[in-house]
Formats: C-alpha cells, structure tokens, sequence
C-alpha cells in the first residue's frame, strides 16, 4: 500500500493599497490578513505589502 508524500506549494504577492482607499482601512486590511495566520505579511516601502503562504497537498 503505498503512502502519499505531501507536496508544499509556496506562493507569494504585492498588494498597493489604491489612491483612493484610507491609510486606516489599509492597515486594517493588513492586520486582518495577519491576524488569521495563513499568510505572513511583510509590510514594504508606498502602501505595498507582501504576502507569502504554503499550501500542502497530498500526492498518491
């Protein structure tokens, strides 16, 4: 019987808050996303933040 290995999936992003969207919304935004855990935020230099997560999947 063979045992599925699991395969981890790394991704990542650049958000920008827009013009027109509030620095407070934005940061809300970002402490949301934080505050779930499934992504590490890294905020960068004009409004950006980076985002990166795993996913594992199960592979027969």
């Amino acid at each position: 019987m063979a045992t599925p290995t699991l395969a981890h999936h790394d991704y990542h992003l650049v958000i920008q808050r827009l013009p027109d969207e509030s620095k407070r919304e934005w940061q809300r935004t970002l402490d949301k996303i934080e505050a779930h855990g499934h992504a590490t935020v890294t905020r960068l230099p004009d409004d950006c933040a980076g985002l990166r997560w795993e996913l594992q999947e199960a592979v027969a």
